[in-house]
């Protein structure tokens, strides 16, 4: 069996260590990571690597400094260098590749698109490519919003032009409208393009009682995942929905997630669009002082908001697991946290047979409980250190939260 392949990742970022980490490995890789450029330096001499990754933008270095560093240690001079970034910055994707770099990939990419530079790399003899075109990064420097498309595109002209190509050819390749007759009386015409890319989505005309109604569900990459759906009637805007996933890269497995996300968004839209839009009845949004009922989505959306903080810190599966745990546990002393349902992406619901439109006030002070518990377990913070990251989580809709008194809840819940 041959050596392991040496590699190095050079990034500030811990997650994409950690995932690099994971996607190099043995037998095929050795993978060494440092969070910066002067740690990584005062040991390239010692594990002479076959291979660099590195973050264009460290803490202490940039891309072209850093490649430079390298190239200046015996033995290294020729070593394949491929810079990573998340800002969209040709100049300083310029510098680097003029140093010398032999690759560029702009964040987020899938792993298997550095697996295979990499693996491209070392397969050449000699394990160096020929030299890197004088403007051919990876990864566009100009990408077009909502793709995931990896063709080289050097300048912006160039890009807006293939970009109308493509948007034209795109549009002569969609199937033919699929029209669905509802036992409602209503009519749906459903648009989807073909492919698994991410991006257009899902695309559904729904006519009832005389109106027509567009849903439209978007996904797109940056800075995280985000998938967006709007509901329009004759080009204006009645509803925006949108759930995002954080994550460091775009692998494989996270696309196939966010594909989910956006069917069972759209659909779900489809489903609550007699409420969001159709009815004609008042929507009470928030309580005052002289009601007593209070409409839940705004609550839903709090936890939902910190589930998502706390993917990052202790992952999907375990957040999944805390957000269920704390409710079932808490549920016994607050029934009103049994009208709320934990779904399988880990994000916060209504129970759809119940009345969402009258929650009694109690469920302001249980919410607050649960955000609580959840810190506590998903974060592994104390019940005093507890507040802060609840409120960064949901500083979005703070202000509302503070008029139903949500904090001021959370506070006693913490004194207590």
């Amino acid at each position: 069996m041959s050596a392991p392949r040496r590699l190095v990742v050079v990034d500030d970022d811990p997650k994409v260590r950690v995932l690099l980490e994971r996607a190099f490995r043995a037998p095929e890789f050795e993978t060494h990571t440092f969070p910066n450029g002067r740690a990584a330096l005062g040991r390239l001499a010692e594990l002479r690597p076959d291979c660099v990754v590195a973050e264009l933008m460290l803490p202490d270095t940039d891309g072209e400094r850093l490649l430079r560093s390298i190239r200046s240690v015996p033995g290294l001079e020729s070593v394949p260098f491929i810079g990573v970034c998340a800002v969209r910055s040709e100049p300083r994707v310029q510098s680097v590749l003029d140093a010398g770099a032999d690759g560029f990939l702009l964040k987020p990419f899938p792993l298997r698109e550095l697996l295979e530079k990499v693996r491209s790399l070392l397969d050449r003899p000699g394990g160096r490519p020929e030299p890197a075109p004088e403007v051919s990064p990876t990864r566009p420097l100009f990408a077009v919003a909502h793709t995931m498309s990896t063709s080289p595109i050097s300048r912006r002209k160039a890009g807006e032009a293939a970009s109308r190509e493509a948007a034209r050819k795109a549009a002569d390749a969609l199937p033919s409208p699929v029209v669905e007759q509802r036992p409602d009386g209503s009519r749906r015409v459903e648009l989807r393009p073909p492919g698994s890319v991410l991006g257009f989505g899902r695309y559904t005309r729904v006519e009832a009682r005389g109106r027509s109604i567009v849903v439209l569900t978007e996904a797109s990459t940056r800075p995280q995942f985000v998938v967006t759906t709007v509901i329009t009637e004759r080009g204006r805007p009645l509803r925006k929905i949108e759930s995002a996933l954080a994550h460091p890269l775009a692998r494989e497995d996270d696309r196939d997630t966010v594909r989910r996300q956006l069917d069972l968004q759209h659909e779900d839209v489809l489903r609550r669009l007699e409420e969001l839009v159709l009815q004609t009845t008042h929507r009470r949004l928030l309580w005052n002082e002289q009601s007593r009922t209070v409409d839940p989505s705004l609550l839903a959306w709090a936890v939902s908001a910190l589930a998502q903080l706390a993917e990052v810190e202790a992952g999907p599966e375990e957040t999944l697991r805390a957000l269920s745990a704390t409710r079932n546990r808490l549920a016994s002393d607050e029934p009103v946290l049994s009208l709320f349902h934990v779904t399988p992406l880990g994000r916060v619901t209504t129970d759809p047979s119940t009345n969402k439109e009258k929650l009694p006030r109690r469920a302001v002070s249980a919410v607050a409980a649960w955000c609580l518990a959840l810190a506590v377990e998903a974060l592994r913070v104390t019940d005093e250190d507890a507040f802060e990251p609840i409120r960064h989580a949901t500083q979005r809709r703070a202000a509302e939260l503070e008029r139903l008194g949500f904090y001021a809840r959370l506070r006693r819940r913490i004194r207590a």
